[in-house]
């Protein structure tokens, strides 16, 4: 169980013993299924990044182990023949919903997700404001977790990052080296637009943004 009193080091232990326990058997699962994602992806060729059903593991009544299967669309799966995976550790506690998943360059960065995140994401992402936070979180999973972390020094954070995603980017504290907390998004149609709104640049600031949209050519 994940309680309050956890540094985050020992909830990405927790995860890790969660995704080691019970993610192969999930892919086993899925592979033992493919002919019906097979036949969907047929149905739906000339689409992409296709999201199947979310498959839940309870580990108790807060936490739970989700994965998200998907495709990049039937050319993909012709070539591959495999149905990849998006999961992550949801975790509930007094301050709401949570999560911790891991991504970047090697597969070894932990990026936690807290309810505050999730209200902005759902406000700057989603056209529907009435999702729930679990919904949102999904949607964030699905959409926008395969991050890239990237330099981005400040002035008062010589070693600060973002983790540019393929929508937009996660502006990030870094907890420790492999340990990261989204604060806030922002979309890459806001930065191509200008549309630097006030909660995003109180975060690292006007000239910052600025700077990254010369970054991104925008």
């Amino acid at each position: 169980m994940i309680v309050e009193s956890m540094s985050y080091e020992d909830i990405a232990r927790i995860y890790d013993k969660v995704q080691k326990e019970h993610l192969p058997r999930l892919r086993n699962r899925i592979d033992e299924n493919i002919g019906k994602y097979r036949r969907h992806l047929l149905q739906h060729k000339n689409e992409h990044d296709i999201f199947f059903k979310r498959i839940e593991i309870k580990i108790d009544q807060n936490t739970f182990y989700e994965v998200i299967p998907f495709s990049h669309g039937w050319n993909f799966f012709q070539k591959e023949r495999i149905i990849q995976c998006r999961e992550y550790l949801l975790y509930i506690n007094n301050r709401g919903i949570h999560a911790v998943t891991r991504g970047g360059y090697q597969d070894d960065l932990y990026l936690f997700v807290t309810a505050h995140f999730l209200d902005r994401y759902r406000e700057r992402c989603l056209s529907d404001m009435t999702l729930e936070k679990r919904d949102v979180l999904e949607e964030f999973i699905k959409r926008d977790s395969n991050f890239s972390p990237i330099d981005f020094p400040l002035p008062d954070k010589p070693n600060n990052k973002l983790c540019v995603t393929d929508r937009g980017v996660i502006f990030i504290d870094i907890i420790t080296p492999n340990i990261l907390m989204a604060n806030t998004f922002i979309t890459k149609e806001k930065l191509r637009n200008g549309q630097l709104d006030a909660a995003a640049k109180s975060e690292i600031g006007l000239i910052e943004l600025e700077r990254l949209r010369e970054y991104f050519h925008f």
